[in-house]
C-alpha cells in the first residue's frame, strides 16, 4: 500500500511516469500466461507488506531503472458528431445457389457458432490541470465542496477515472459536469467536476483482480493479454473489492525501498483505493497497490497486508504497458 491522499479513465496517455507496452516478438508478455498458451518463466519474485512513502533518494549499489520515453500529450475527447445517412445502394443480384443433397432424416441441426462478446467500451480518464479543479458533491450543487489539486503526493500529474461520459450534466449554472471517482475515504466515493476544466482521454486497458481465484488478468478491449497468479490480502487485512484505477506507476525508490529485489519489487503500480483494515501506515494513508514480492511462496495465497503481489517479469511488463487512469476491478 502506498501512502498519501487517495487518487482515482480515454486513449492511453502518458502521465507522471509515462510508459509503453513491452511485448517481445515470439514470446508474448514476460511472465503473463495467455489463454490456451503456456506461462513464461516467472524468474525472481519479491514480497510486499504495506506500501509507505519514504526517502526517494538513491543509495549505494542501487540498480538504476531504465528511462522510459515520454508519450505525446493526449488528444482531447472528441465531441459527438451527427453522421450523415449514406445514400442507399441497390443490392447486387444473388448468385445461383448450388444444388445440395437433402440432410438425412433425423440428423441434428448444427448449432450456430456463438457470437464473440463485444469489446467493453473504453474507460474515460480526466486529466486535471496543474491548478486542480473544484469538486461538487452533486451534479447541480451551486457551491464546490472542496478543491482537488492537480498533482499527486509523488508530484505526478493527477488523473481521475470518470464513471462514464454520459454522466455529463448541464447544471443550468453555466457549466457542464462529469462524475468521477474521488481520492480519499471512503473507497468508491464519487463527485462532480467541470468538464471544461479537464482534458478527457480514453484507454482500452483493464485489470481484473480475482480474490477467489487469486489471480490478475490484464485485458485490452476484448483481448486477454494474460493472467498470472497473485497474492491477495490476508483474512485479517483483506483486499477490499471495488472499482479502482491506476494513479501512477512508481519505481521502488519512490517509496523509500533500497533495492528492486526488496519487498515491493522494481515497480509499484499505485491505486486510488485504501485498506479498510488500517487507518494509517508509516505516517500516511494505507494505499493499495500492485507490486512485486520477495516471498515467492506467498503467490497464490491470501497472505498480504491488502496489496496485490505478482512475480517480477509480469510486474515489469504491466508497469511498462499500462498508463495512469487504467481501471482496476477487484472482484470477490
Amino acid at each position: 500500500m502506498t501512502t498519501g491522499p487517495r487518487t482515482r479513465v480515454v486513449r492511453r496517455v502518458a502521465l507522471g511516469v509515462a510508459l509503453v507496452v513491452v511485448a517481445v516478438p515470439g514470446t508474448g508478455l514476460p511472465g503473463w500466461e495467455r489463454p490456451g498458451g503456456t506461462r513464461e518463466v516467472a524468474g525472481a519474485v519479491h514480497d510486499d507488506g504495506r506500501l509507505g512513502r519514504g526517502d526517494s533518494g538513491s543509495g549505494p549499489g542501487q540498480t538504476p531503472l531504465p528511462t522510459l520515453p515520454v508519450l505525446p500529450t493526449p488528444t482531447a475527447w472528441p465531441e459527438p458528431t451527427v453522421a450523415t445517412a449514406p445514400r442507399p445502394v441497390p443490392p447486387a443480384a444473388a448468385p445461383e445457389a448450388p444444388a445440395t443433397l437433402p440432410a438425412p432424416a433425423g440428423a441434428p441441426t448444427p448449432a450456430p457458432a456463438p457470437a464473440p462478446p463485444p469489446a467493453p467500451p473504453p474507460a474515460v480518464v480526466a486529466h486535471l490541470p496543474a491548478a486542480g479543479v473544484p469538486v461538487y458533491r452533486g451534479s447541480r450543487d451551486p457551491q464546490a465542496a472542496f478543491h482537488l489539486g492537480g498533482r499527486t503526493e509523488f508530484d505526478n500529474p493527477r488523473v481521475l477515472l470518470a464513471t462514464s461520459l454520459t454522466s455529463a450534466t448541464a447544471t443550468g449554472l453555466g457549466d457542464e459536469r462529469i462524475e468521477v471517482h474521488l481520492p480519499g475515504r471512503p473507497n468508491g466515493a464519487t463527485g462532480w467536476i467541470p468538464r471544461a476544466a479537464v482534458t478527457l482521454a480514453e484507454t482500452a486497458d483493464r485489470i481484473t483482480v480475482s480474490l477467489g481465484a487469486r489471480s490478475v488478468t490484464w485485458m485490452r478491449g476484448s483481448e486477454v493479454l494474460g493472467t498470472v497468479v497473485a497474492a491477495v490480502g490476508a483474512p485479517s487485512t483483506p483486499t477490499p473489492p471495488g472499482t479502482y484505477f491506476v494513479t501512477e506507476v512508481l519505481p521502488y525508490s519512490a517509496v523509500g525501498a533500497t533495492s528492486p529485489a526488496g519487498e515491493y519489487g522494481p515497480w509499484i503500480i499505485a491505486l486510488d483505493g485504501v485498506s479498510e483494515a488500517f487507518t494509517t501506515f508509516r505516517g500516511g494513508e494505507p494505499r493499495l497497490a500492485i507490486h512485486g514480492t520477495n516471498a515467492p511462496g506467498s503467490l497464490g495465497a491470501a497472505a498480504s497486508s491488502g496489496c496485490i503481489r505478482i512475480a517480477t517479469p509480469p510486474l515489469v511488463a504491466l508497469a511498462q504497458g499500462v498508463l495512469p487512469g487504467t481501471p482496476v476491478v477487484v472482484e470477490p
